[in-house]
């Protein structure tokens, strides 16, 4: 364990794990806040905590895990694919935020939101993820510990 670890696990209350065991505990609440929303008599409520959520996992993916992991990908190909997939979800989060929730498209937003988002995820767990644990070129800890202190932050 790094001493950035260390000293975030001191000076906070997130848990602090190796990025991929991080970004892969997001992915499930995020899956898990939209298998609410079909349950949920405050859709709106959902949806907004899910966009949320969204956001700030894209915006540490892309400003921390991403660029610390170039070395460890030598297909960039993953990566650029993985940023074009976030401008779709970030298109997608725009458009349901300015919907009403009783419009008639509202559902089906969020249901076209929520079968990108998993077919990310699913890249991510099979394509991207497994690449990264196999170079041993990144510090998966201490990536980790960037994640949780900008998690912190926000």
């Amino acid at each position: 364990m790094t001493n950035i670890v260390r000293k975030i696990q001191f000076e906070t209350s997130t848990q602090v794990l190796d990025a991929i065991s991080f970004l892969s505990a997001m992915q499930g609440k995020i899956l898990e806040l939209f298998n609410q929303y079909g349950k949920s008599a405050d859709k709106k409520a959902i949806t907004t905590k899910i966009c949320k959520a969204l956001t700030t996992n894209m915006q540490i993916e892309e400003e921390i895990f991403y660029p610390a992991i170039k070395k460890a990908v030598k297909e960039n190909g993953i990566i650029s694919a993985a940023i074009m997939e976030h401008s779709i979800l970030k298109y997608l989060i725009a458009e349901i935020e300015d919907l009403d929730e009783d419009s008639s498209v509202y559902d089906i937003k969020v249901s076209v939101l929520g079968e990108q988002v998993k077919a990310h995820f699913m890249t991510d767990q099979t394509k991207l993820f497994p690449k990264v644990s196999a170079s041993k070129k990144t510090d998966l800890w201490a990536v980790g510990a960037q994640l949780a202190w900008r998690i912190q932050e926000q």
